[in-house]
C-alpha cells in the first residue's frame, strides 16, 4: 500500500506563497485503483504532479507498505491527458524509453517491453508511429510504457477524456485488470463521476477552491476490482466488441449505490465552498500565507530582475577572468588585460571622448528599428494568416531573404549618400526580412481554436486580431527583434568602417589603426553593453506585456 499523509503543495506567484492544496492523505492500494474526482482548479493535478516528483510537496509524508521512503523518491509513472507520446519513435522505442534512459541493457528493455505490448494487443504494431495508431491503441502503448519500469505508483490525469465512449469503457476494463493482475497502486484524477465510481476501489472528493483538500473519502467495498467481475484479459478487452467488454458491474447496484454517493459528496462539498467564498475571508488574497519553514525568502526577495542581475553579473566575471588569463598566458600587446580596457573605458568616457560615438551608433539603430519593425511584423502577420497575401509575398521572400544584403552597401550608399540615411537604410533591409519571415511563422504557429473560441463570441477580424493574434503571437515577435537587433549591432559596425568620422564601429577601427589596443577594445565593450541594454529593454517589455507566459 502507498499511502500519503498530510500532502501540501504551495506556489511561489511573484512573492506571495499560494497554497493549491493543504493537508490531503490518500490512501492507495496494491492491485487497486483509486480516484479524485472535483472541478476544475481545486487542485487534483497538482497532487498528481507532486507525487510524481514535478513540484516539490511543502509538507506531507509518502509511505510504502507503513514505511516512510527516508528522502528517497517514489517510484512513479504518468500517463497525462495528451499521452506524451513522441511521435518519432515507433511504438517499440517509445515503451522501452524509460528503460533506456535508465540505463537497461537492450535484450532486458526489449523482452519487458514486448512482453506489455502483447498483453495490451499491440505486438502487431511495433514498427507504427503514433500517428499511425487509433486513440485507444495511444493510450495502451501509454499504459504500456508507464508499467514498463515496475512503478510502485501510476498516475492518471484524465486519461480517457479525449475517447468516444465505447473506446473508453473498453480502455477501463482493461486498465482495472492490468492494475490488479501487475500489482502496482494506481491514482487516476478525472471529472467523471461514473468513471471514478466504476475503476476505483476508494474515491476521494474534492471541492472546488483553494487551497484543495478532500472533503470526502468513499469505499466501494472489500469485493474484487469492479472490471474483474467478468474474467476478461487485457488483450480480449482490447479486441471485443463493446458489448462483451462491458463487465456486468456497471448494472449492478452497487456501482449506482456509489455513483449516487459520489454525487451527493460533490455537492456538499460545492455547497461548502460557496458558503466559504461568501465568507469575510473571501476579501483576503488568495491563499497568502508566510514563508514555510526551510522555504528560501530569495523569490521574496529577489523576484525576477535582481537575481537576473545577479546572474548576468556572476557571467560576465567569469568571462573577465577567463579574459584576464589569456592576457596573463598570450602576453601579447594586441590582448591587454581586461583591467585596462575598463580603465580606458572609464577614462573615455568620464572625458566624454566616447560620448558622441556611442550616441552616434545607438540612434542610428533606434531610428532604423522604429523605422522597419512595426511595419514588417505587421506584414508578416497578415501574411501568416491570410493566404492569398501569402501566396503573393512568398516568392519574393524566397528570392530576396537568402541574398546577403550588406552587398548592397556600395549601391545604397550611392544613392544615399555617406551620412545616417545610408547606414540607416542598410539596416532597415537586412532586419525587415528577419522580422517579416518570424513574423509569418508566428501568424502561422497560432492554433485555430483561439480563433475559433473569439469568433463564436461575436468578435470580428479587428477584435481576433486585437485579442488573439497579437498577444498569441507577441513573444515569438519579441524574440524576433532580439536577434534582429544582435543582426542591426553587427551590420552597423560594419557600416560605420565607411565614410564617416563617428560611430563606435569608427571608434574600433581608428583605435585600431592607432595601434591604441586598450582604447579598441574599450569601444568594443561599449558596444557589448550597448546590445547588453537593448536586450534588457526587449526583456523589460516582455515582462510588462507577457505576463501571461509566466503564470500559464
Amino acid at each position: 500500500m502507498v499511502r500519503v499523509e498530510g500532502l501540501s503543495i504551495a506556489y511561489d506567484a511573484g512573492g506571495t506563497i499560494v497554497e493549491a492544496v493543504r493537508g490531503v492523505d490518500l490512501e492507495l492500494r496494491r492491485g487497486r485503483i483509486s480516484a479524485i474526482v472535483g472541478p476544475s482548479g481545486c487542485g487534483k493535478t497538482s497532487i498528481v504532479r507532486a507525487l510524481a516528483g514535478l513540484v516539490t510537496p511543502s509538507a506531507g509524508t509518502i509511505l510504502i507498505d507503513g514505511e516512510e521512503l527516508a528522502g528517497q523518491r517514489l517510484r512513479t509513472s504518468v500517463i497525462f491527458q495528451d499521452y506524451g507520446l513522441l511521435p518519432w519513435k515507433t511504438v517499440n522505442d517509445n515503451a522501452e524509453l524509460p528503460l533506456l534512459l535508465r540505463g537497461v541493457p537492450r535484450a532486458q528493455r526489449k523482452a519487458r517491453a514486448s512482453a506489455l505490448l502483447e498483453e495490451l494487443g499491440l505486438s502487431g504494431f511495433c514498427r507504427y508511429y503514433p500517428a499511425q495508431l487509433s486513440g485507444g491503441m495511444k493510450q495502451r502503448l501509454a499504459i504500456a510504457r508507464a508499467l514498463v519500469t515496475e512503478p510502485d505508483l501510476l498516475l492518471m490525469d484524465e486519461p480517457f477524456s479525449s475517447l468516444d465512449a465505447l473506446t473508453r469503457e473498453t480502455l477501463q476494463d482493461s486498465l482495472a485488470t492490468i492494475v490488479e493482475s501487475h500489482g502496482v497502486s494506481a491514482l487516476i484524477v478525472t471529472h467523471s463521476i461514473e468513471e471514478a465510481a466504476f475503476l476505483a476501489e476508494r474515491v476521494y472528493v474534492m471541492a472546488g477552491q483553494l487551497p484543495g483538500g478532500i472533503e470526502a473519502a468513499l469505499k466501494a467495498g472489500d469485493g474484487p476490482n469492479r472490471a474483474t467481475t467478468d474474467t476478461i484479459t487485457p488483450a480480449q478487452a482490447a479486441k471485443a466488441s463493446p458489448p462483451a467488454s462491458t463487465p456486468g458491474y456497471r448494472s449492478d447496484p452497487r456501482f449506482h449505490e456509489l455513483t449516487d454517493r459520489v454525487r451527493q459528496a460533490m455537492g456538499s462539498a460545492r455547497a461548502a465552498a460557496s458558503q466559504l467564498a461568501d465568507g469575510p475571508e473571501a476579501a483576503r488574497p488568495l491563499a497568502a500565507t508566510a514563508p514555510r519553514s526551510g522555504d528560501s525568502l530569495w523569490p521574496r526577495f529577489l523576484p525576477g530582475w535582481p537575481a537576473k542581475l545577479l546572474y548576468g553579473l556572476a557571467a560576465v566575471a567569469i568571462f573577465m577572468a577567463l579574459w584576464y588569463v589569456a592576457a596573463i598566458a598570450l602576453r601579447k600587446p594586441f590582448l591587454p588585460d581586461p583591467l585596462k580596457a575598463f580603465a580606458k573605458l572609464g577614462a573615455r568616457l568620464a572625458d566624454g571622448s566616447m560620448a558622441s560615438h556611442i550616441a552616434a551608433s545607438a540612434r542610428r539603430i533606434a531610428l532604423a528599428m522604429l523605422i522597419v519593425a512595426p511595419p514588417s511584423a505587421a506584414l508578416g502577420l497578415a501574411s501568416g494568416r491570410l493566404k492569398r497575401l501569402d501566396a503573393l509575398l512568398a516568392p519574393v521572400i524566397y528570392l530576396f531573404y537568402p541574398l546577403p544584403k550588406i552587398a548592397f552597401l556600395p549601391v545604397i550608399m550611392l544613392l544615399l549618400g555617406l551620412g545616417d540615411a545610408s547606414k540607416i537604410a542598410v539596416i532597415v533591409l537586412i532586419v525587415a526580412s528577419q522580422v517579416l519571415v518570424n513574423a509569418r511563422d508566428a501568424g502561422r504557429s497560432v492554433a485555430e481554436g483561439y480563433f475559433d473560441s473569439a469568433k463564436a463570441m461575436g468578435a470580428g477580424a479587428l477584435a481576433r486580431v486585437a485579442h488573439v493574434l497579437l498577444p498569441a503571437s507577441l513573444p515569438a515577435l519579441l524574440s524576433a527583434l532580439r536577434v534582429s537587433l544582435g543582426t542591426a549591432t553587427a551590420v552597423l559596425f560594419f557600416a560605420e568602417t565607411f565614410a564617416t568620422n563617428e560611430g563606435l564601429g569608427w571608434y574600433i577601427m581608428d583605435a585600431w589603426a592607432r595601434v591604441d589596443y586598450p582604447d579598441m577594445y574599450a569601444a568594443i565593450l561599449a558596444l557589448s553593453l550597448f546590445g547588453l541594454a537593448g536586450f534588457a529593454l526587449i526583456d523589460a517589455v516582455e515582462a510588462l506585456l507577457c505576463r501571461w507566459r509566466r503564470v500559464s
